[in-house]
């Protein structure tokens, strides 16, 4: 079929929340143009750990799993130990992420890579983008391209500040399958907390079937010198990661604050560009997958009913209705979470038998 001269969707970004949003969009008959300035599938750094939950509802193959979850190890100074169950898998993001793009495919998406966005503006009504293959216009604008957002940026909108922001860096470690299971347990996370560790965040070891990936964020305010900090990590590590060989290293932003607005009449914002990341544990991708189909929802109602200048205040009461409280909360208690080792400590016990929302919305103030 010929491609419409004009789109209904065009989505910047082919990560979760891009993908998400253009699987919803083509399956409901809208034209949809998903952009990617990479080949899919591509590398992306996260520890690509997923709750049974996410599982299921994704309906993911077992042959992306790379290593099934059964116990949360959180480590507190090297010296306190808490296990909890957390049922679940770790997979590569490049795995995961091409899945979904197929998906958004397969329901009728295109999907164009190797186009990278250099400008954007609005036009006489319509989004027009161009990128370093081609021009393109649609009605609506979803933007689903990070931390950094381009698009987000070519329509005046503001980076996240530093305190805003948190830093990771990750080494992608082969040490095989059977000495994985040996040093860090056959079905086991692992994550390390304490100032002399990360003042503001936590380091992790995410196995894979042969592969650990090992990483350490902070808030960007925070951290003096993280290429320091994680090499210390590292030494902590030492006698687990002895032998392993690195093929992989990275260094990656995380958003660590909700952005005040996430659209603006037609232009909706999703994933890590619109800050949607659990600022306590940096996890991003419920996050991305929800908004991506609360904003593909919000757009196909926009189209139906001649609104999408309306189209961003609804799709902020979806995400008010469904994300933004417990986000919230949990930004709220962050600082005095990571305030003091007793704090860390306290807030690692009630993890052990609560979930991050119910600390941060009740149990928190509480607890003191």
């Amino acid at each position: 079929m010929p491609e419409p001269r004009i789109w209904d969707v065009i989505i910047c970004g082919a990560g979760l929340g891009g993908s998400a949003a253009a699987e919803v969009l083509a399956a409901e008959g809208f034209t949809t143009l998903l952009l990617e300035k990479h080949s899919v599938p591509r590398y992306k750094a996260c520890g690509g750990g997923v709750t049974q939950e996410f599982m299921d509802g994704a309906q993911l193959p077992e042959n992306i799993i790379e290593r099934p979850v059964e116990h949360l190890v959180l480590h507190h100074l090297g010296n306190q130990t808490y296990e909890k169950e957390g049922k679940g898998a770790c997979l590569w993001r490049a795995d995961l992420d091409a899945f979904f793009a197929r998906q958004a495919v397969t329901a009728g998406a295109m999907l164009k890579e190797r186009e990278q966005v250099v400008a954007a503006h609005k036009e006489n009504g319509l989004f027009h983008i161009q990128t370093s293959q081609n021009a393109f216009q649609a009605r609506i604008l979803i933007a689903a391209d990070g931390v950094t957002s381009t698009i987000l940026r070519c329509f005046g909108w503001n980076r996240f500040k530093p305190e805003e922001v948190a830093q990771t860096v990750t080494h992608e470690i082969e040490l095989g399958e059977k000495t994985i299971a040996q040093r860090f347990g056959e079905e086991h996370l692992h994550l390390y907390f304490g100032h002399d560790i990360s003042p503001m965040g936590y380091g992790w070891v995410f196995p894979k079937r042969d592969t650990v990936s090992v990483g350490l964020g902070c808030r960007l305010t925070h951290t003096k010198n993280l290429k320091e900090s994680f090499d210390n990590f590292l030494r902590f590590l030492k006698k687990q990661l002895a032998g392993g060989k690195v093929v992989h290293r990275v260094a990656h932003m995380l958003p660590a604050a909700l952005r005040q607005d996430f659209g603006k009449g037609g232009l909706l914002a999703v994933g890590d560009a619109a800050g949607l990341v659990d600022p306590l544990s940096g996890k991003g991708i419920p996050y991305a997958v929800t908004s991506g189909q609360l904003a593909a929802e919000t757009a196909a109602y926009a189209l139906e009913t001649d609104s999408i200048d309306q189209a961003s205040k609804r799709y902020h009461s979806a995400l008010e209705e469904n994300l933004l409280e417990g986000l919230e909360a949990k930004r709220g208690i962050q600082e005095d979470v990571y305030r003091t080792e007793a704090n860390i400590n306290r807030f690692l016990q009630l993890w052990l038998t609560h979930r991050a929302t119910v600390i941060a919305s009740s149990l928190w103030h509480a607890s003191q």
